[in-house]
């Protein structure tokens, strides 16, 4: 078989249909397939933008920052709660010591 353009699209649609397959399949799976699809997105946003495709390129970037902004929302809550508490406790210590 002689790989174009075609023939790349059509395997990754394979593999993007064996892994939404495999995630009814095998629910501990979940959430990687959860970080895989928005990162494969990302990737087709670049590739768009390099071939000249600025606007699709522009839009599954977007589309896939979005998405894996959605999963990282945990986290930054968690980072952000860290600095509030750290910056609280220096003000306090601050003002402790100019008594």
């Amino acid at each position: 078989m002689r790989w174009n353009g075609k023939s790349a699209i059509t395997l990754i649609c394979v593999i993007l249909g064996l892994f939404i397959l495999l995630k009814w399949l095998i629910p501990a799976i979940g959430w990687l397939l959860g970080l895989v699809m928005p990162i494969l997105i990302l990737a087709l946003g670049f590739y768009g933008i390099k071939q000249g495709r600025k606007v699709l390129g522009t839009a599954l970037l977007l589309i896939g920052g979005i998405m894996l902004l959605g999963k990282a929302s945990a986290y930054l809550g968690l980072i952000l709660a860290g600095v509030l508490i750290y910056f609280g406790i220096s003000v306090i210590m601050k003002q402790k010591k100019a008594w």
